[in-house]
């Protein structure tokens, strides 16, 4: 028989596991994502039970919202605060080594900082689970558009693909920290859906409100890359000249721009939070080309820098020549979702940066559905895929597992090369292989779908 010590002590034990399991993003991620899988490779259309499990999936991060906000902080954020407190004092935003975002995002920065830190904090914890909300429902509209007249694909269609994004490690680590991984994809998407609906200012718009994060944001612009969007362009710079010069002059911006370039190169350091090499306190979650040179053997940052850059390149002159400058049919949504991809290795990432790849994932289950079923199983294998890089893992165990590599031979030596940086390998091959499935379909016959065509 318990006695009342012992069933309080059972009750707080009991209480510890429920809000260990509701804290713990590596352990609901992992949940999550094996359910999301067993459902794309079990089923091809509509399933039982899909509105209670996207119900479920948002339920669940909105009680894990309100017990995180009750007992931690947002640490990213707190950076965005001190950042914006400094704007708004007047002094120096970039006093703080571990503040690195280009001068346009000082005026969010400063609206942070007009309200109590705590009060602040939570409503963009709040901003950010409600865009969360929106940007899967974007990714719904812009794959599968509505008929003229017709109704939009009911909210808990995709279930599967919900409960993916909504409850990956990414997605929760984002959230925690608060990131603005969710801003800048919630605007890429938006700007995608408007120049699908020939929307030219909204997208502008959009872009330059994503602009913010710029490692990811700076791809996109190859949407707009053409005549026809003139537009935009004008929406664009608009937009991006009033963040820049709301707060200071342009004398002061050319100082403050140099203060930033420094942070940023300082935070790059050996040993520095933003170093990818082994040597770096935080290595364990870097997503990006120079990480993953880097484990392939190279060790000369200049040669890693140079590479990095020259793969880049590479493939945004290829993006740019096959779906701007090419005589091909143009399928502007599959330039979307192979930009998703291409911005997760544009320089600089973490893996809460993967939340971009909600769209490719859902374009894929999308797909599989549609297509042959050789082809559809190259579509699943992909999303099977960006499921496993939206919970990348890291931490401790990340961190000691590359340094058991580091004094184990042959078996380290694969290690480094194929299972620390497996989610850049995963976003390359997903980019290539999603590049060259559409590439045959636009070559071969021009799609009668919906979800597909020019914007």
């Amino acid at each position: 028989m318990l006695s009342p010590a012992n069933g309080g002590t059972l009750v707080a034990d009991l209480g510890s596991i429920v809000f260990w399991l509701l804290i713990n993003n590596k352990v609901i991620g992992l949940v999550s994502g094996a359910v999301a899988c067993y459902l794309i490779w079990r089923t091809d259309g509509r399933f039982k039970g899909e509105r209670a499990l996207a119900i479920g999936a948002a339920l669940y991060l909105a009680i894990r919202a309100i017990v995180f906000l009750w007992n931690y902080e947002c640490w990213d954020f707190e950076v965005y605060y001190q950042t914006g407190t400094a704007v708004v004092r007047g002094t120096n935003p970039y006093a703080s080594k571990l503040s690195q975002y280009l001068v346009n995002a000082l005026p969010i920065f400063g609206l942070f900082a007009l309200l109590p830190y705590r009060l602040s904090s939570i409503l963009w914890y709040a901003f950010n689970l409600i865009s969360l909300f929106l940007v899967v429902r974007l990714c719904q509209v812009i794959v599968r558009p509505a008929k003229a007249g017709g109704p939009h694909t009911p909210w808990y269609v995709d279930a599967h693909v919900t409960l993916a994004v909504l409850l990956a490690g990414a997605t929760t680590w984002g959230l925690d920290a608060g990131q603005l991984v969710i801003w800048t994809t919630f605007w890429i998407y938006i700007a995608i859906r408007a120049l699908a609906v020939k929307r030219e200012v909204t997208a502008g718009f959009s872009l330059a409100a994503a602009s913010i994060k710029i490692t990811t944001s700076f791809p996109f612009l190859l949407l707009v890359l053409d005549r026809r969007h003139w537009k935009a362009w004008i929406a664009f710079a608009a937009v991006l000249l009033a963040l820049c010069l709301c707060l200071y002059p342009p004398s002061r911006l050319v100082e403050l721009q140099r203060s930033q370039l420094a942070n940023v190169s300082q935070a790059r350091q050996v040993g520095e939070i933003n170093d990818y090499s082994f040597s770096g306190p935080y290595h364990d979650d870097m997503l990006g080309l120079e990480h993953w040179l880097y484990c392939l053997g190279l060790r000369d940052p200049s040669v890693i820098s140079a590479l990095q850059l020259g793969i880049l390149a590479l493939l945004g002159l290829a993006l740019l020549w096959d779906f701007r400058l090419s005589s091909r049919p143009r399928d502007d949504l599959l330039l979307a979702v192979l930009l998703c991809l291409y911005s997760c290795i544009f320089l600089y990432h973490r893996s809460y940066d993967a939340v971009i790849v909600a769209l490719p994932l859902l374009y894929c289950v999308n797909r599989a559905r549609d297509s042959d079923k050789a082809r559809a199983i190259l579509y699943k294998a992909i999303a099977t895929g960006l499921v496993l890089v939206l919970n990348f893992p890291r931490g401790a165990q990340v961190l000691r597992f590359a340094d058991w590599s580091k004094r184990s031979g042959l078996a380290g030596r694969l290690v480094q090369i194929f299972v620390l940086p497996y989610c850049t390998w995963i976003v390359l091959f997903a980019l290539l292989l999603l590049w060259f499935l559409g590439r045959r379909t636009r070559w071969n016959e021009v799609s009668h779908e919906p979800s597909h065509g020019s914007f």
